[in-house]
């Protein structure tokens, strides 16, 4: 198979396939000179429909284009056809580093191939700083080795170039087992460092054989990154640990520098002197130091107790790690490729359906019935998989399962003849209709579940799933009328009573006039929005440390709301003071019967409510106990509530029994 650049004139003949990834392959090939390069080949169309991807690759191809050094992979053609984007590379023929651990079987390499790799590899990243890039996912798996197994450092697809030499970074990108601690734990901080964490990372794995913070998984990975030390094996020379124990400081103000690494002890192949040794001894992580905290746990409970003390203060969303700034040029003499064209998609009248992001269906409950869509039915599974079940017309017996996991990246379709698996880069364009009735019925489930449940004292606030311009709702309690509050980014603010009419509706963010009848109820809504997003924001931003904290419930829900309210505020009747275990009242059709623990009311429709002592709530049908929502009590039983109360009122004005 031969690969034409027709603008160049440059031709390639495939010769093997070295590998291949969830958009794209990587061949073996030879150029017109008969020199071995490497191909990666993408394919536009997912780029197309994938448009973060889409800006990497460009961003990839305008960094890596102009750099030129020994120990970068070489950079050599770009160019594209009608379905994929070619990218030219040095060949490496006895590939990654990563790689060549695994066939050791974890363990070390020779400590004089590891001295000379680092050495290559720090050359490396000093060039690229130089050039104000970061790296930003230095690991063994992207150091490969050429024909005379010299390193050369690859992939820049996380790559960034900086504006100036102290800009700051917070986002949060990588390989786990490499990244920063104050990445993750969005810690706003100079990226150098952060590349400086990744070599000793590099560094530790050759000298080795393991990782120094690698567990089973990425969560617990990320913890040990940010709360433990590594552990330095006794075969490792003192000289070694030194280095190792600067390069990889939980302070990234104290971690020794990249210039400072080429001239330690270690690097030179010379002894440490006494003073050295005496200052480094006891490898402190610097956590503590001022101007520098790690986000764990604790930390973000004072920062959560001094939100609630503090509704007003600042929290600011940290950026994802796709919001990457662009490129200016960093070699003048030599001229970048073209833009590549698949930065426009194509007209409207040539494009074909577009497949939905991928949904996402973690902390969603599983549903005890299926609904019903158009084509078919959808439910949501006990491990949060979303469900799609599409049946004959005519029989109505199921012909095909759609299974979409949690993430939305992996579907699975299965029916009677077969049973295809499919990743969301990869997934057929024939089930994207299928795959966009799943994303809209998530869709609407997380608009109506809770991420966020906050009870004040006037009204119960639920923050729903679908974020980030996520649905707000407020009920107040009965004894303020039960107002409904709803925001949603299309519809702004509406206000209903209970019964559902509508009392008005709003822009968001609120301007109201002085006399709004509704202004102390919106005020107090606006405010409790706000808390509930800021609390959103700061458990967030600290997920890779403490782990999710969703669905959050803040406060306490009011004891049986306005009817047990009215019972604690008011001092009880001397009936319900007796010592008697059991009495009996009939007034306002109803009979009651009190003891010290409990009130048990009978009403005339063959329905009964219990009180217990802990404002326990059991309410009866026909002798049947039905299941109370702890969120939301019907209707039916607010009104028996209220004639429970009228009743109690009636026996405090006359507390003889009868």
């Amino acid at each position: 198979m031969n690969l034409i650049d027709s603008e160049g004139g440059h031709r390639y003949e495939i010769l093997s396939l070295l590998g291949q990834g969830g958009f794209g392959k990587v061949y073996r090939a030879l150029d017109e000179n008969g020199q071995d390069v490497a191909i990666k080949a993408l394919d536009i169309s997912i780029l197309l429909r994938t448009p973060h991807l889409k800006e990497r690759v460009n961003e990839e191809v305008r960094i890596h284009s102009k750099l030129n050094h020994n120990s970068i992979l070489s950079f050599k053609n770009v160019f594209q056809d009608s379905t994929h984007v070619y990218i030219i590379l040095e060949y490496c023929p006895h590939g990654d580093l990563a790689a060549h651990l695994r066939k050791n079987r974890g363990k070390a390499f020779a400590a004089q191939d590891c001295l000379r790799w680092f050495r290559q590899i720090l050359s490396g990243i000093e060039y690229l700083h130089r050039n104000l890039i970061v790296h930003r996912d230095l690991t063994l798996a992207n150091c490969l080795l050429d024909s005379g197994y010299n390193v050369k450092i690859g992939d820049f697809g996380l790559a960034t170039q900086l504006r100036a030499k102290n800009e700051v970074h917070n986002t949060m990108c990588g390989t786990p087992i490499s990244i920063a601690p104050e990445i993750v734990s969005r810690v706003p901080s100079d990226p150098e460092p952060a590349d400086v964490w990744g070599l000793g990372c590099i560094l530790y794995t050759l000298l080795v054989g393991t990782s120094p913070f690698e567990t089973e998984g990425i969560r617990s990975t990320m913890r040990k990154v940010v709360c433990e030390e590594p552990e330095f094996p006794s075969s490792l020379s003192v000289e070694a640990k030194d280095l190792l124990s600067r390069m990889l400081k939980k302070n990234p103000s104290l971690r020794i520098s990249l210039k400072d690494i080429g001239n330690h002890p270690f690097i030179l192949g010379e002894k440490l002197t006494s003073t050295i040794k005496n200052s480094t001894a006891s490898w402190d992580s610097g956590i503590g130091t001022t101007g520098y905290s790690v986000n764990n746990a604790s930390d973000v409970r004072r920062s959560f107790n001094k939100l609630m003390n503090n509704p007003t203060s600042s929290l600011i969303r940290q950026r994802s790690w796709s919001e990457i700034s662009s490129i200016p040029k960093v070699d003048q003499s030599r001229e970048p490729p073209s833009t590549l064209s698949i930065a426009s998609a194509p007209s409207s009248s040539s494009r074909p359906i577009s497949i939905a992001s991928p949904l996402k269906a973690h902390r969603l409950r599983p549903t005890s019935k299926k609904h019903q869509l158009k084509v078919g039915t959808a439910c949501i599974l006990n491990g949060a998989e979303v469900q799609l079940e599409f049946p004959q017309k005519k029989e109505g017996h199921i012909i095909e399962t759609f299974l979409v996991s949690p993430d939305g990246k992996n579907i699975a379709i299965s029916s009677i003849k077969r049973r295809e698996n499919y990743t969301y880069e990869l997934l057929p364009k024939k089930y994207w209709q299928k795959y966009n009735y799943a994303a809209r019925y998530i869709k609407f489930v997380r608009e109506k579940t809770p991420k966020i449940t906050y009870w004040s004292d006037k009204a119960k606030f639920q923050l729903m799933e679908n974020g980030p311009a996520a649905s707000f709702e407020a009920q107040f309690y009965e004894h303020l009328d039960s107002t409904k509050i709803v925001f949603t980014s299309q519809t702004g603010i509406r206000l209903s009573t209970k019964d559902g009419e509508s009392l008005g509706s709003y822009s968001y963010p609120l301007s109201l006039k002085a006399d709004d009848s509704n202004g102390e109820k919106l005020r107090h809504f606006e405010e409790f929005h706000t808390r509930c997003k800021r609390i959103e924001d700061l458990l967030e931003s600290n997920e890779a440390t403490i782990g999710s904290s969703f669905p959050l419930t803040v406060g306490k829900k009011p004891p049986s709301l306005e009817f047990v309210d009215s019972m604690s505020n008011n001092p009880q009747p001397p009936i319900m003071r007796s010592s008697v275990s059991n009495f009996s009242v009939r007034s306002h059709g109803i009979r009651s019967f009190f003891s010290d623990r409990t009130t048990r009311v009978d009403f005339e429709d063959d329905t009964r409510i219990e009180l217990g002592p802990d404002d326990e709530i059991k309410y009866y049908k026909n002798g049947r106990l039905i299941p109370l929502s702890k969120y939301e009590l019907p209707h039916e039983v607010k009104i028996k509530l209220a004639r429970i109360d009228s009743h109690i009122k009636t026996l405090r004005s006359n507390p003889t029994p009868s």
